[in-house]
């Protein structure tokens, strides 16, 4: 991957600089706690919930061998399904990707261990947890990289101008920096790069094995980090229908995608056959989520308190664009239309789930962000000077509410719309919310920089170098990574995965079967679990009526 060394040097600069400026270090050492913040930092997530859901495979993988979460501290939200194990309705995607960062914080626990440290070797102390949130951050900045190389791919100025904007004007701040274990920054990096490939396949018409080895990657990736990823296989059905090129598709090249894609997605179709008993059988409140389509619900994710266009209003842009460049460049006509077919046709999906993700934005389709993209480039591309002044707008409209959620905002009744009112009663009373939460720039401003042991020493100096190496070393890791023998390793990875689910996981006797949904059946849910949402309710930071 060739790179522009200007253009990725500042995406290093401004990705690095909301690290600095949104990441919640939380308390630590001599750090007090009246930093005011949201529930989620580097170190602290949500274990009874998607983020404990997510990480719970790899922690019992690594710990114990197999997916037997009966040990796993979220387990009490569980039920034991026909075959004895607990039910896990999330996938198993995340803790893929995560795997290597855990294996470095597992490494950094064994060290500062041997230097007199006493943290915990179970997965759940400062350098695991942080770990992945830098994992998160490692690929929500890969997919702007490959958002930057399709876009120029597509017009010879203005990718790198339309992708730093649309980022930092969208919800992904928030999943990015400031609750980085959400399956969303790895859905954002599965699809850049499987937006990438597709453009490139249009644009180049590529003919290599390894690059179809690679989209059939992409797109098991897609399936595996979250369910309703396989509708963006759609975007490739359409094009390839619109552009009347089914027929000259190669049958070899169809066994080069099919075969990855059916290697990495047959990793949680064994955990399927091990929790529910078959491949394709999956967590009832999976399913029990899905239910019939409301315009109601559909007009309250794209307008509603905390609708997708209102909270992200870029999204206009993109629309706006698309419809330029569908009546001025025939040569593109079909490739947006594919691609503004997938962010449809995922609307649509959402539409149908009973719980459509309204967390900061609507996190189920936080990721579609991407699909847009080329009509904000092309939109922004038409304007003159006045592109920087409505640019700045997006950004400082997503940054004074990301600022403001879950500290001031209410956490179950967020609205966009009280945004405005209170950025005044900050701006009048408590200009410390500016730099939200417990960051570095907040750390040293206000004089948090003094390191007196090993874990002063581990948030304050080594998680900014480490960090910021990372993010410089990333176009290169990402070179190595389109070597073959990367993508053979990738193959060979989710097969020894797989393996070891099937082969490694015990089958239960109907005696303790019984005896499992005997015990959860007892288990009151809000009383095991009450006390992590009241530590939550107390993390909240200040309260309007507290002014």
């Amino acid at each position: 991957m060739r790179l522009k060394s200007k253009e990725f040097l500042l995406l290093f600069g401004i990705f690095y600089a909301f690290f600095l400026l949104l990441a919640p270090f939380d308390s630590f050492g001599t750090i007090p706690l009246s930093f005011h913040q949201g529930f989620f930092s580097l170190v602290r997530f949500d274990l009874v919930a998607d983020d404990g859901g997510h990480y719970a495979y790899l922690r019992s993988l690594f710990f114990d061998g197999n997916i037997d979460f009966a040990n796993e501290p979220f387990n009490s939200l569980l039920k034991p399904d026909v075959t004895g194990y607990l039910s896990n309705p999330w996938t198993i995607g995340a803790s893929i990707l995560w795997t290597p960062f855990f294996l470095i914080g597992h490494l950094i626990t064994l060290t500062l261990n041997w230097l007199g440290c006493s943290l915990g070797e179970h997965g759940y102390s400062y350098p695991y947890i942080s770990m992945l949130a830098i994992g998160s951050l490692f690929y929500s900045y890969c997919g702007l990289v490959f958002c930057v190389k399709f876009l120029e791919l597509l017009f010879p100025s203005g990718s790198f101008f339309a992708t730093v904007v649309t980022f930092t004007s969208s919800c992904f701040l928030y999943y990015s920096f400031i609750r980085p274990y959400s399956d969303a920054n790895m859905e954002f990096f599965a699809l850049s790069l499987f937006i990438y490939l597709f453009t490139f396949y249009a644009v180049r018409k590529p003919d290599g094995r390894a690059f179809f080895i690679c989209l059939g990657i992409s797109c098991g990736l897609l399936a595996l980090i979250r369910f309703n990823g396989i509708i963006y296989l759609a975007i490739i059905i359409t094009y390839l229908t619109l552009t009347i090129r089914i027929s000259r598709i190669s049958v070899t090249n169809i066994v080069y995608t099919l075969i990855p894609f059916l290697v990495v997605i047959s990793v949680q179709g064994c955990c399927n056959k091990v929790l529910h008993g078959g491949m394709f059988l999956v967590s009832k409140d999976t399913t029990g989520n899905v239910v019939s389509f409301d315009i109601v619900k559909m007009k309250d994710i794209l307008i509603g308190k905390s609708g997708l266009l209102l909270q992200c209003p870029v999204y206009l842009t993109g629309i706006l664009g698309y419809v330029d460049l569908i009546r001025h460049h025939k040569s593109l006509r079909q490739y947006c239309y594919a691609l503004f077919s997938g962010f449809l046709l995922q609307i649509l999906l959402v539409s149908t789930l009973a719980n459509y993700g309204n967390d900061y934005g609507i996190r189920y389709l936080a990721s579609t962000i991407v699909l847009v993209m080329p009509g904000i480039a092309r939109f922004f591309s038409q304007l003159n000077k006045t592109k920087i002044f409505l640019a700045v707008g997006l950004v400082l409209w997503q940054y004074v509410q990301v600022i403001q959620y879950k500290i001031i905002f209410d956490y179950h009744n967020f609205s966009i719309f009280k945004a405005p009112y209170y950025l005044w009663l900050i701006l009048k009373d408590r200009q410390d919310l500016l730099l939200r939460s417990s960051n570095y720039v907040s750390l040293v401003l206000r004089g948090f920089w003094g390191v007196e042991n090993y874990t002063d020493a581990y948030f304050l100096c080594f998680i900014p170098c480490f960090v910021a190496a990372l993010l410089f070393l990333t176009p290169y890791i990402l070179t190595v990574c389109k070597k073959k023998i990367a993508i053979g390793f990738v193959l060979i990875f989710f097969l020894f995965t797989s393996c070891l689910i099937v082969f490694n996981s015990p089958k239960f006797s109907q005696d303790e079967t019984d005896r499992r949904h005997r015990l959860y059946s007892q288990v009151n849910i809000p009383d095991a679990v009450g006390y992590t949402f009241k530590m939550m309710n107390d993390n909240l930071g200040i309260k309007v009526q507290n002014w």
